[in-house]
């Protein structure tokens, strides 16, 4: 309903814009001649009917533009608000993949941790990713990058927004690239200081 009101206030605020052009450049009637000056002073012009016409135009474009505006936050709103329970579906969708990851370069991990202990800076370079700190997405069917809640269409059945990808139809783990970020290191880089893998795939 607020989306309407700052629509209806904006409509008005561009009709009050093109009353006042108009009454400036409305020619008025003139007095006596009587004392004029020999310099005469031209009249505004009133505005052809093509400006009229263009000024009416561009409210009825302004007005449509507003209209899908507030469609559009109408919708990013229900959708936001069902975020995290659709988002926790897919968590439990993806959990047996996320965790078959863990599992099976757990070793590789502790053997990397352990290496990365033993240096000065408390680093080494990953090798479980691709050294820049992706790998395949767990979350998204065949690392397509599609939104699994919506089948990358960004639409519910009834025309609203996903509430798992918002609208944009992309995995929202790895935004649609298919490549997710490595659970195991930062930036590609194996640190003693960086906590664990979370047990659980990612929300956002």
């Amino acid at each position: 309903m607020k989306h309407l009101y700052r629509i209806a206030f904006a409509l008005a605020l561009y009709a009050v814009a093109v009353f006042a052009f108009k009454a400036a450049t409305k020619p008025h009637a003139s007095g006596s001649n009587e004392g004029a000056t020999a310099t005469s002073v031209a009249l505004p012009v009133r505005p052809s009917a093509e400006t009229e016409a263009e000024l009416a135009r561009q409210i009825q474009e302004r007005s449509r533009q507003l209209e899908i505006q507030a469609v559009h936050l109408e919708r990013m709103k229900e959708a936001k608000a069902q975020m995290m329970t659709r988002r926790r579906e897919v968590q439990s969708a993806s959990y047996a993949a996320w965790t078959q990851v863990l599992a099976v370069n757990h070793d590789h991990y502790l053997r990397l941790h352990d290496q990365a202990q033993k240096t000065p800076g408390g680093q080494v370079p990953c090798t479980i990713c691709d050294g820049l700190s992706y790998m395949k997405c767990v979350t998204c069917r065949d690392h397509d990058g599609k939104c699994i809640t919506c089948n990358g269409t960004g639409r519910l059945a009834s025309d609203a927004y996903c509430p798992s990808c918002l609208g944009k139809g992309k995995c929202y783990v790895c935004t649609g690239s298919g490549k997710m970020f490595c659970p195991f290191c930062d930036d590609g880089m194996i640190d003693v200081r960086r906590p664990p893998p979370s047990n659980f795939p990612p929300l956002y």
